[in-house]
């Protein structure tokens, strides 16, 4: 015969198991509940899903492979907006890095079709007094920087040329214009070579508005009274082919006046054919 069941007690137990699951599921509510209240910023690891509106850290590179004409295109409606913004905190970093093995390709464009205003296709800035905004480099020898004015293709170009401006419209397009307040507009600099080199083939090579001002190369020497001559060096190399343009600056009379060069010394010598009892200023400008 069996024995009696104890229906107090397997009811208890059913009421313990009926507390326990809806302690767990409130638990459970709460947590989500709260989960959904805080503002935690979202993190992607590794193979996640890039999301919208979201902050996103991985340790590997996200590659976005597309067949269409635009890959990624970044657009800002707000007015001083960023369309598409690299940032980079590294010693020798790059916040955008454009690539392209293409013949005839761009690895970075920038475009502005706006006909008013300032409007800008590429604007490099750096806050470092030894900073750089934007530099080129061309290692195969070719052109670091070409800048082209006009509608038409720019030009091909230049072999081991750092910087190649271009304008061809007409009499006032200017290839490279440089301005300074107080400064220099425009400075070439050469150890051995040719700081400042300008060729015209029916223009002008050289053509200033303003007074001209030649250092080292010209001066005015004075030939002291009673002596028939001084000595200038002048700082520069004096060549064979150098030759010297003078102008006294006082009423010589019949006396000859020449120079004669030094290239040893790199010095040369002006002298007068009689001495005057006065001192004699002589203008002087070295060439070649």
């Amino acid at each position: 015969m069996s024995s009696p069941v104890d229906v107090s007690s397997t009811a208890a137990r059913s009421r313990s198991r009926r507390a326990l699951l809806a302690g767990a599921l409130g638990g459970l509510g709460a947590w989500a509940a709260s989960a959904v209240g805080r503002a935690a910023p979202a993190r992607a690891a590794n193979n996640d899903p890039v999301l919208v509106g979201k902050t996103h850290t991985g340790t590997q590179t996200t590659q976005i492979n597309s067949d269409a004409s635009i890959t990624i295109a970044g657009v800002s409606s707000h007015p001083s907006g960023n369309g598409l913004r690299g940032t980079s905190s590294g010693t020798t970093s790059t916040a955008v890095y454009g690539f392209t093995g293409g013949t005839g390709a761009t690895g970075v464009r920038g475009a502005a079709t706006s006909n008013t205003g300032q409007t800008r296709g590429v604007d490099g800035y750096a806050a470092s007094p030894d900073g750089v905004g934007s530099i080129g480099r061309a290692w195969g020898n070719g052109t670091g920087i070409l800048g082209h004015s006009g509608s038409t293709n720019p030009p091909a170009a230049k072999p081991k040329t750092g910087v190649y401006g271009h304008a061809t419209q007409d009499g006032g397009s200017r290839g490279v214009w440089g301005r300074s307040n107080a400064g220099q507009g425009v400075r070439g600099q050469a150890t051995s070579g040719v700081g400042l080199y300008g060729t015209a083939t029916n223009g002008f090579a050289l053509r200033t508005s303003g007074r001209l001002k030649a250092d080292k190369v010209s001066g005015v020497a004075t030939i002291p009274a009673g002596s028939t001559g001084v000595t200038i060096s002048p700082g520069v190399n004096v060549t064979s082919s150098s030759f010297v343009l003078l102008t006294p600056r006082a009423n010589i009379g019949s006396r000859g006046l020449w120079y004669v060069p030094n290239t040893t010394a790199n010095t040369f010598r002006i002298r007068m054919s009689s001495s005057r009892s006065s001192n004699t200023k002589v203008a002087w400008l070295l060439l070649g």
